[in-house]
């Protein structure tokens, strides 16, 4: 299938015959995910484009029936997180193709073939792009950026045939242009020599008096240096290649050896020269954007004879303050030829004659070592013919706003381009001689290229060390930063970060400092907050700020990460720079937050709110609101997994076991069995710390319960055992009802089943001791599933109704999914399939609903075994299936092999 992008929206299958796209929001949404090829585009955006930042309530729905839709008419649309992406090559889209070939024209060997390849792009369109879309952010907005492109493709065209003498063929197609654009001065001054190499003089000199007319009553200007030197030229009556050049300046600096990699980074340069003729380089501290931006230089000087102009404006730098822009100016004119007694001192005179001397040739102008958008604008060439190369470690979106820079973003190296870098300096024989260790080596670098050639200085000045034994001295956390540091100690990995930590603004600083001692691999705004004691919104500007210097990456949306050498680095600086007083502090905010997030987290799936732990206050800066608390539980468990265990020692301990306590309900019936039976043995760890026996029983029941999870009953049961002693020294009866009420568990699941019944019977005492309605039903339920299993049906129905009805006002609860579940069985064993079945399908609903996969499962595997008693035997087959797509991902093979072997037993089975 074909789309057309540059004009009305067209579908077109590979024949060129067209297909029909009758709703003008289907154009839309086909529209935007063919701008963004091969990437996907999240729901959000497409949201926000397609009904201009106003959907209705029901446009998610919407859009999933255009997807369907589109995906019927052929297109190969696919469901990637966040949202959708439409696959294919270059060709199947116009506007792609139309870039593609301008891309090609920039490395073109000659006018000749650079004119054809443009000459091919510029006939792709067939009208104003996007024209018919009901969607004004897509059809005005986005389609002006494409038609700025076009204008670009045909100055660039015209001015390849101006070169050749064939400047008449351009005349039509820049006359329209000249129409739109009636103060784009470079179109019209293109246009004025396509006349009169078209032996129009007249009309050319008449172009130029009108338009200097309309620029002085309009803007009141005078036309630039290009247009004032094509009038001449036709004065003159010369041809546009008689005009003298100064002698073009090489000013670029020697390319480091061993370059690898970066061919994607390299394309994009070349995209990039072709188009906005303004990239800009951006990515952390020694990822090597000065070395791709040379290399790009280098291999295309050729195509700009007018010279190459480089400057280090540093930035980022020890030697002091960044090099000013008079400065940089006045060595650029003096390469092109003004002597120094000629050279202005005003700044703006200094501007004018830099840009009029450039304005008709071909330069390259590399802007090394940036830091911030004004450093950078006066120093812009505005010839159409010159091309801007910018490095920096800050992500200057005043440059793509006001400037439409192309962003190439640079990353760390891929492990293979890491090994050929570092076998360039080290020798391959050698890396080859301990192929472990050099992929441990690299690894360790994490792919920064500053990191890797240290790494193999170190290597190659000490021919006798092995790799082995610098990969040792880099697996020390507290001495890597010092091996990545060379011998003048100002060129290393450490240094780099701290040029890049001495310029942030000092929230942002305050901030980075503190990260040093979060022990997860990312945060959030809430965290962050919490941790600093910054508010939501300080906090929020703060990762900005840090994100916009490299020195955090966002992960996803609102989530930030850091790379090991940065965490490692924010560690040396919280030891170095925050008092005892400021790290406790900080420990305290960052225990109370995660205390409050869990416990709220945890009510959805809770039948009792009261056995969840909660901070004296809520946190200062508020805490998130998330539509789905297990996705966010999940962001979070590496951090409050790190976080216990740190603090499983020492005066914070109390609030360690409290933390590990809370996370047990987000664990119960889901695939992170092994994450659970971690954090709670950390907790149970921080809880024999703290000697609180209620802890200590809280702890040991949820070590036990996380292994009775994973099957482990064996190892399970001295945990649960021990939890029943300490409880009775608590003095709690909320602590005594759940270790015996959990050791009952642990006894059914191990064949007691006679002593689980008593135990059973233990925990519903002392629950209704506690006149507790929510830990009655607990109990009862669970007596209900014993009663089955022991095949006392009747009795089971009776303490299942009453678990269900008890929690009816809590549908999302464990306790009240269960009890469905365990009514549903009772019900069928009884010869009551049509009410069984109507359990086993609401416990089903609820489970999806409330996000329950286990629950899910259990209820699919019930309703499967009922069809098939009732002789439905492909509607049977049909629910095991799905059951087991539920048990997948969950790891759970127990009860997927139990699915699994009743999907074979069936007639149905491999149908």
């Amino acid at each position: 299938m074909r789309v057309r992008l540059l004009g009305p929206v067209e579908l077109a299958d590979a024949n060129g015959t067209p297909v029909a796209i009758a709703a003008p929001k289907r154009r839309a949404v086909l529209a935007a995910l063919a701008l963004e090829l091969n990437h996907v585009v999240p729901v959000e955006r497409l949201l926000d484009l397609v009904w201009d930042g106003d959907p209705p309530p029901r446009a998610r729905t919407a859009l999933q029936g255009h997807i369907s839709a589109l995906r019927r008419l052929g297109l190969e649309l696919v469901t990637r997180d966040p949202g959708y992406a439409l696959l294919g090559t270059d060709a199947d889209i116009d506007l792609h193709l139309f870039r593609s070939l301008i891309a090609q024209s920039a490395t073109a060997a000659d006018d000749r073939g650079a004119a054809e390849l443009l000459g091919r792009a510029l006939t792709l369109w067939r009208g104003a792009p996007l024209a018919d879309l009901p969607s004004a952010a897509l059809r005005d907005e986005v389609g002006a950026r494409i038609v700025q492109d076009r204008l670009a493709a045909l100055e660039t065209w015209a001015e390849r045939k101006v070169r050749l003498a064939e400047g008449r063929d351009t005349v039509p197609a820049l006359s329209e242009a000249v129409k739109a654009e009636p103060f784009r001065e470079p179109l019209i001054a293109l246009l004025v020599l396509a006349l009169h190499q078209a032996d129009r003089q007249r009309d050319a000199l008449d172009l130029f008096h009108r338009t200097r007319e309309l620029l002085d009553a309009e803007l009141g200007v005078a036309p630039g240096a290009p247009l004032r030197a094509a009038y001449e030229t036709v004065l003159r009556g010369a041809d546009q290649q008689s005009a003298t050049q100064a002698a073009a300046p090489a000013q670029l600096p020697r390319e480091s050896a061993g370059f690898v990699g970066r061919d994607a980074e390299l394309a994009g340069l070349d995209t990039a020269a072709a188009g906005p003729r303004l990239a800009l380089i951006v990515g952390p501290a020694g990822v090597g954007k000065t070395a791709l931006a040379l290399r790009w230089a280098h291999a295309h000087a050729a195509a700009f004879p007018g010279g190459q102009l480089f400057a280090d404006l540093r930035g980022f730098s020890e030697a002091g303050s960044p090099v000013s822009t008079a400065s940089v100016l006045a060595g650029f004119l003096r390469a092109m030829g003004p002597a120094d007694r000629t050279i202005p001192a005003d700044l703006d005179e200094r501007v004018a004659l830099y840009r009029s001397l450039l304005a008709d040739r071909r330069v390259l102008v590399v802007l090394d070592n940036v830091r911030t958008v004004g450093d950078v604008l006066p120093l812009l060439p505005s010839g159409p013919g010159c091309a801007t190369v910018v490095t920096t470690r800050n992500l200057l979106g005043g440059l793509v706003a006001r400037e439409g820079a192309a962003v190439l973003r640079v990353e760390a190296l891929p492990a293979e381009e890491s090994h050929a870098l570092l076998a360039h300096t080290v020798g391959r024989s050698r890396m080859a001689a301990e192929a472990t260790a050099a992929a441990e080596l690299v690894r360790l670098c994490e792919g920064l290229p500053l990191a890797l050639r240290v790494a193999g200085a170190r290597l190659a000045m000490r021919p006798a060390w092995t790799v082995s034994e610098l990969v040792a001295d880099l697996s020390d956390e507290q001495a890597r930063l010092s091996v990545l540091t060379t011998d003048d100690a100002d060129s290393g990995v450490e240094a780099a970060l701290r040029l890049s930590y001495r310029v942030l603004p000092e929230p942002a600083a305050a901030l980075f400092r503190l990260l040093g001692l979060h022990p997860g691999t990312d945060v959030d705004a809430w965290t962050a907050a919490a941790l600093s004691g910054q508010s939501y919104a300080q906090a929020t500007r703060a990762l900005g700020d840090l994100a916009s210097a490299h020195l955090l990456q966002e992960t996803s949306a609102g989530r930030f990460a850091r790379h090991d050498l940065v965490r490692l680095y924010t560690v040396r600086l919280a030891e170095r720079d925050l008092t005892g007083a400021e790290r406790d502090a900080a420990y305290d905010r960052l225990l109370d937050y995660y205390l409050a997030v869990t416990a709220v987290a945890a009510e959805s799936v809770v039948s009792r709110k009261q056995l969840l732990y909660r901070p004296g206050a809520s946190p200062a800066a508020g805490m998130p609101k998330v539509a789905d608390d297990t996705v966010w539980f999940r962001g979070e468990v590496p951090a409050i997994q790190a976080l216990i265990a740190a603090c499983a020692d020492g005066p914070l301990a109390g609030r360690a076991w409290r933390l590990a306590s809370n996370t047990m309900p987000m664990y119960f019936r889901t695939e992170h069995v092994d994450d659970w039976v971690t954090v709670s043995l950390a907790g149970l760890r921080a809880a024999e710390s703290s000697g609180e026996a209620a802890g200590r029983s809280r702890l040991l029941t949820d070590v036990g319960m996380a292994l009775c999870e994973r099957s482990d009953f064996d190892e399970a049961m001295p945990y649960l055992h021990r939890a029943v002693g300490l409880a009775d020294d608590s003095g709690s009866q909320e602590i005594r009802y759940l270790a015996v009420s959990r050791l009952a568990i642990g006894q059914m699941e191990t064949g007691l089943t006679e002593q689980a019944r008593d135990t059973m019977k233990d925990a519903l005492g002392i629950a209704r001791e506690l006149h507790d309605l929510p830990l009655q039903a607990a109990v009862l339920n669970n007596l209900g599933h014993l009663l089955n299993l022991l095949g006392e049906h009747r009795e089971a129905l009776e303490s299942a109704d009453q678990a269900r009805l008890l929690t009816a006002g809590m549908p999302s609860t464990h306790t009240h999914l269960a009890s469905l579940a365990t009514t549903a069985e009772a019900l069928h064993a009884l010869g009551r399939p049509t009410e069984a079945i109507a359990h086993a399908h609401e416990a089903g609903r609820l489970s999806h609903r409330y996000g329950n996969p286990a629950y899910e499962a259990l209820a699919l595997r019930l309703i499967g075994q009922i069809q098939r008693d009732l002789g439905q035997e492909a509607e049977s087959a049909e629910s095991f299936r799905q059951s087991l797509g539920v048990l997948a991902p969950l790891g759970d093979r127990t009860e997927a092999d139990a699915v699994a072997a009743l999907l074979d037993d069936g007639p149905t089975a491999g149908g």
